[in-house]
């Protein structure tokens, strides 16, 4: 069973055995750049992850980015785009509903507060409509993260 955890900003993978986790391996480049790389969620498959990074390329601040698993290597990662990043800064992806949503951390304008939980639905992976909001109770004039 493969496990993936973030050590200090770098993407990386640790294979448990029940009883004690191996030593992590550290997945490299393309998902690994000089810039920071945090919160990996893998699908249900274990075919594509979804992370944050503020990488070149991306709206602006930290943005979430989707790499696919195929051929015996993770490929390069692409921007999730403008249905779920902004000029401000997205993380903590988080997928449910056997991978058809998407829940994430954004400090873009439009929310409750300075950090909110905010969705989008997932068809084969890819956001199919803008963000929303999950809105009061859920979400506060705080930090809801």
């Amino acid at each position: 069973m493969l496990k993936q955890i973030s050590l200090l900003g770098a993407l990386a993978v640790a294979a448990s055995s029940f009883a004690a986790w191996q030593t992590p391996v550290n997945l490299g480049s393309p998902l690994n750049t000089s810039a920071n790389e945090w919160y990996p969620f893998l699908s249900q498959n274990g075919r594509w992850m979804v992370f944050a990074s503020d990488r070149t390329g991306g709206q602006g601040g930290a943005d979430l980015w989707r790499s696919d698993y195929y051929g015996g290597a993770w490929q390069p990662p692409v921007n999730l785009g403008y249905y779920v990043n902004s000029s401000s800064g997205e993380s903590t992806p988080f997928l449910a509903d056997s991978d058809t949503r998407l829940y994430f951390i954004s400090t873009a304008p439009g929310g409750q507060g300075s950090a909110d939980i905010w969705w989008v639905p997932l068809r084969g992976g890819t956001p199919i409509a803008a963000r929303v909001n999950l809105g009061p109770p859920i979400n506060t004039a705080f930090i809801d993260c």
